[in-house]
This record gives C-alpha cells, sequence and structure tokens, in this order.
C-alpha cells in the first residue's frame, strides 16, 4: 500500500490505495465513505461462447445525449453523467430526487444487467473521485445555484465506474457489461492508476486496437491511430512518438482474425493479473480528536 501526503489549508491530506478485491473496509471507514469491496468468488460468470460482438467505442452515444424519453415526461434540474467512454448523457431531476434513481436511469440506458457492480462517483476535488451512497439526496453535490429556484444552472455532474472487481472480469456473460467493465479499465491504464511495463502496456494497447478497429491489413500506414489513446503518458514519457507508432501496429498486425471478444477478453486476463487491479483511490483527511 501506497500513501500520499499533502498538506492542504492547515491539515495533511492522505490519499490510500485500498484493494477492493480483499479487503473488508465496512467496519473501518465512517459512513461518508463508500465500501466497494465485495465477495465475488462464488459469482457465475461463465463465457458465453455465442454473446454477440461488443459495441465499436466509436460507435456509443455522442456527447452530451439528452434522453427524449426522460425530457418529455418531466422537466427538472440537469444532471450529466460520464460513461466509461467518456461520453456524457444528460437527464432531467428533481432537488429531491436520489442518487439511486439517476443511477437507475443510467443503467437502464446502458442496458447493463449487473448494475450491482457498478456505482456513481462524484469529484469534491479536482482528480480525486468518491463514490456517493445511492440514497443521498443529488442536492448533496450540486452547486448552490442548482438547488435555488433559477430557471437556469450549471449540472450536477457524476461519473459512471466500477465499484465492486470480480476475480476473473473476462468471464463476463452480458456483453453490455463487459464492454463497460473493458473501458472503466481502459481509463484506468491510460490514468496511470496501474504500474504496468513497456511490453504490458504495447500488449494492451495493440489488443485494444484490435477490438477497436478489428485486424491490421484493413489500415494503411502506421498513423491510424493516436498512442496517447492507448498508451499510458508515462510509458510515452520514456520513448519517441515515432518509436510507439511502429512498434504498437507490429503487435497489432500479428492479432489478424482475433475476434473483438478474444481481444476484450485477453485484454482484461491481463489486467487481472496486475498487483493494481481492484484498487481504488480513497480520501481520508486527518482531523484532530
Amino acid at each position: 500500500k501506497q500513501w500520499y501526503q499533502r498538506r492542504v489549508r492547515g491539515y495533511f491530506r492522505l490519499f490510500v490505495y485500498i484493494r477492493c478485491s480483499c479487503v473488508d473496509t465496512s467496519r473501518s471507514l465512517t459512513p461518508s465513505y463508500v465500501v466497494i469491496t465485495k465477495n465475488t468468488a462464488d459469482m457465475n460468470l461463465d463465457i458465453d461462447p455465442g454473446a454477440e460482438p461488443l459495441q465499436n467505442v466509436q460507435d456509443l452515444p455522442s456527447p452530451v445525449i439528452v434522453d427524449p424519453e426522460l425530457t418529455m415526461r418531466r422537466t427538472g434540474k440537469p444532471v450529466i453523467v460520464q460513461f466509461p467512454s467518456n461520453k456524457r448523457f444528460q437527464i432531467p431531476a428533481q432537488r429531491d430526487d436520489t442518487i439511486k434513481s439517476v443511477f437507475s436511469n443510467v443503467i437502464k440506458r446502458l442496458a447493463i444487467e449487473d448494475g450491482s457492480l457498478f456505482g456513481l462517483l462524484h469529484s469534491p476535488v479536482k482528480g480525486v473521485f468518491e463514490f456517493v451512497p445511492p440514497d443521498h439526496k443529488l442536492k448533496l453535490y450540486a452547486p448552490d445555484k442548482w438547488k435555488s429556484d433559477a430557471p437556469t444552472s450549471p449540472p450536477v455532474t457524476l461519473k459512471l465506474a466500477v465499484k465492486f472487481y470480480p476475480p476473473g472480469p473476462h468471464k463476463f456473460v452480458n456483453q453490455v457489461t463487459r464492454l463497460q467493465f473493458f473501458l472503466h479499465i481502459r481509463n484506468l491504464i491510460l490514468e496511470e492508476r496501474y504500474q504496468i511495463t513497456k511490453e504490458t502496456a504495447f500488449d494492451l494497447a495493440a489488443l485494444a486496437l484490435q477490438a477497436d478497429m478489428g485486424d491490421y491489413y484493413d489500415r494503411t500506414g502506421n498513423q491510424y491511430f493516436d498512442p496517447y489513446s492507448y498508451v499510458p503518458p508515462d510509458v510515452m514519457s520514456n520513448l519517441s512518438y515515432m518509436y510507439v507508432s511502429k512498434e504498437i501496429p507490429m503487435l497489432h498486425s500479428k492479432l489478424d482474425d482475433m475476434s473483438q471478444n478474444e481481444a476484450v477478453l485477453r485484454y482484461l486476463q491481463i489486467v487481472a493479473k496486475q498487483p493494481d487491479y481492484g484498487v481504488h483511490f480513497f480520501q481520508v483527511n486527518e482531523r484532530n480528536p
């Protein structure tokens, strides 16, 4: 476990790594923190050989989609939820609505069968995200103007993320759940939440390209992708852009005829073996008794 300490306004703010897959934090954390550990060893996550291909990342909803059904049914204050695909979904809400009502709408929108693996994150401080309890009111996380009777206001912004990490993430039966989990893990890789080697980063990038674009022989040249969208910054910082642009397509070309499903499964298998798998940042403030 690693600890980082920074002085902020006269007190120390600590950021703690907690392994979600093996640490029971339910008795050690205060109610202001959400427990994100769960025993998933007995979950039925067998692979469905006939699962439909995953939806291509490029085919996901365009930025800030407004649900017409919800808009027609009622008007309210804006809530924007960012998906693991980094696309955003806007729905109207009332001031007394709960986090659970928003979460239910999002899970329905994405057609995720097992929503219990996911939760909604709020960012109280830039760069820090905390899971919010389902029974909390939206207004607890809203700007002041959102709580007023003003006709327009800035939105409440939340983020859909994986809350519980099963030991075998590659075994999801539901292809939508597997896709969202895959996209979430890819974000963590690019955010440098996992300390991985250059070789692992390149293997993951090649598998992600295969999942996104299919076989390499359909591509022309080496500039068909942006390395910064597939390789974490700490790895890129030690290598030249040209080198990465040449090496990863070579690995991608070796994956010809690999299906989209298999590429995603292999990607998740590699990530699940990393020591940082199932780790989430918690913010802990040191206070006087």
